[in-house]
């Protein structure tokens, strides 16, 4: 460590002493700071403090003057030190020099706040009219600065606005935890909550802070502030009910869950919240699935929901399901966070140990696309989406000619095929009336049945499978009567091809689509996934 940045660490703890009255080591830390560097300005100041005579303070305090002859803190105790020089010393209270955030900068006039310009006492530590610091700890040199300064006086860091109240005090503190600097960190945060912060990213930016510095009964006090603040707010009375119940207290943390999801019904923190809560409460019950399932639907990508449903399949012996979304919890989560290693170690176990079982390395990407489809079920919605479509304009045609007879603005021929079958008008409408009803139920099922496939709802898989199974039966009745009807037809007229080699082209390869779509349900075991 050099000499500059042991001088400035030694007066970083000499400064601590001073403000927990430890008078003596923080002389002792102070007089090792001069020797270092004798032109040390802070060094000197808050020496001044701490020495015993009035003499040893003014020697101090001159010597702050020679390196910087415009601060406002050593006039002051000079000519505090001339007035009182003849009577005994003052109370340490008012010798103390002012603390390393607190002397007013030079700017704003000697001896004044620069926030409201109350008159500072000699020894202030901070206004005691609006409590600004008047001196700040640079996170980047450690070396102190005016509260005034935008960026730092020593070595250009970006502080900040002082007159951004509770934010600016919020950077200085992220600033200072990134460092590793925890003291300087929590008196930052301390300082953003004494601003009154009314916007819920300050209030959770503070209770995030707090818990990141290993605070969690402070954390909890912010979190109570915020919600009385914004108790609007479902992100803060979720983020209060993850502190409750890490503290173990769960009745807390559930009724911070409920009012959240009261709140905002889709908080995805209250939703695996809550549920985790009623999990080990009362099991894989029916509402803690319903929960979850419907958090994974409207976010796919979400890998603690993912992990969660994954558990409640394994209890409920659905180890398909289970394994899918451990996989699943794998790839939407980094292999080192907490997430991604307890998904990893559950499939583990769920292979047998067999960790060759798993993907890896690249197998298991960083994210998953959101809402991802298999093809089958992509290419399956698209076609029922157009059979729908189609179903919807044969309704309107029915309707169009329903209505054209009906008002006779064109005539219809009866088709006759046979003497005794002719078609009334009024009997041609009302069957074309049902054909509009008949299209516009297969419209409404089919488009309905499309967009659940798209956004991968189970009782549109089910729908299809049902759908399928009885369409392949059809198919087969329907083949054997087109298969007769051609051998008939071909025997009646001569015909010597027999059944059309294209129909039966089509018919395999209309069996061949319906039945890879009813294979991929069964084989991905995606029936009721």
């Amino acid at each position: 460590m050099t000499e500059s940045a042991l001088a400035a660490e030694l007066l970083r703890q000499g400064v601590a002493a001073v403000k927990a009255g430890q008078k003596e080591e923080a002389r002792r830390l102070l007089m090792q700071v001069v020797e270092l560097d004798e032109h040390n300005e802070q060094g000197w100041l808050w020496l001044s403090g701490v020495v015993e005579t009035i003499e040893d303070r003014r020697i101090c305090l001159e010597n702050v003057l020679t390196i910087n002859p415009n601060n406002a803190h050593a006039q002051a105790g000079l000519a505090w030190i001339e007035q009182h020089a003849p009577a005994e010393p003052p109370a340490p209270a008012e010798s103390e020099p002012p603390p390393a955030e607190e002397p007013a900068s030079a700017s704003a006039g000697a001896g004044r706040c620069p926030r409201c310009q109350a008159a500072l006492p000699p020894a202030a530590q901070s206004c005691p009219q609006c409590g600004l610091p008047l001196l700040i700890t640079c996170p980047a040199c450690g070396q102190y600065t005016d509260v005034e300064n935008i960026n730092c006086s020593h070595c250009g860091y970006t502080l900040g606005d002082f007159r951004q109240g509770a934010a600016y005090h919020l950077a200085l503190a992220q600033a200072y935890q990134e460092r590793g600097q925890r003291e300087l960190a929590l008196e930052a945060l301390a300082r953003a909550e004494a601003e009154s912060p009314d916007t819920p990213q300050l209030l959770e930016e503070i209770i995030r802070l707090y818990e990141a510095a290993g605070q969690p009964d402070r954390a909890i006090a912010a979190g109570e502030r915020a919600v009385q603040i914004a108790p609007e707010e479902a992100a803060l009375h979720a983020r209060l009910g993850v502190l409750y119940r890490q503290q173990g207290r769960t009745d807390q943390a559930l009724r911070a869950f409920q009012k959240a999801l009261a709140l905002d019904e889709q908080n995805p923190t209250a939703m695996i919240g809550y549920a985790r809560i009623k999990l080990e409460e009362e099991g894989a019950t029916a509402e803690v699935m319903g929960l979850v399932e419907d958090l994974i639907e409207k976010q796919p990508t979400n890998a603690v929901g993912s992990l969660l449903l994954a558990d409640l399949y394994l209890r409920q012996k659905r180890t398909a399901q289970a394994r899918k979304f451990y996989e699943h919890a794998c790839r939407l989560s980094s292999p080192d966070s907490e997430v991604g290693r307890e998904a990893l170690r559950k499939l583990t176990e769920l292979q047998g140990g067999n960790a060759e079982a798993l993907p890896e390395g690249d197998a298991i990407p960083r994210r998953a696309p959101t809402g991802a489809r298999p093809g089958c079920l992509t290419i399956y919605a698209i076609l029922l989406a157009n059979s729908g479509f189609f179903a919807l304009m044969g309704a309107i045609g029915f309707a169009l000619m329903a209505g054209a007879l009906q008002s006779q603005t064109a005539e219809f021929e009866v088709l006759a095929p046979t003497p005794g079958m002719e078609l009334a008008p009024a009997r041609l409408g009302t069957a074309l009336w049902i054909g509009v009803a008949l299209s516009l139920i297969s419209a409404v099922l089919s488009i309905t049945i499309a967009i659940g496939l798209w956004r991968l709802k189970n009782w549109a898989r089910l729908a299809v499978i049902a759908l399928q199974s009885l369409s392949l039966l059809l198919g087969v009745l329907q083949t054997v009567m087109v298969v007769l009807s051609f051998r008939q037809m071909a025997a009646g007229v001569g015909y010597p091809g027999g059944f059309p080699i294209f129909s039966l082209v089509f018919l395999l390869g209309w069996f061949a689509v319906q039945g890879y779509i009813l294979f991929w349900f069964i084989a991905n075991r995606d029936i009721f996934a």
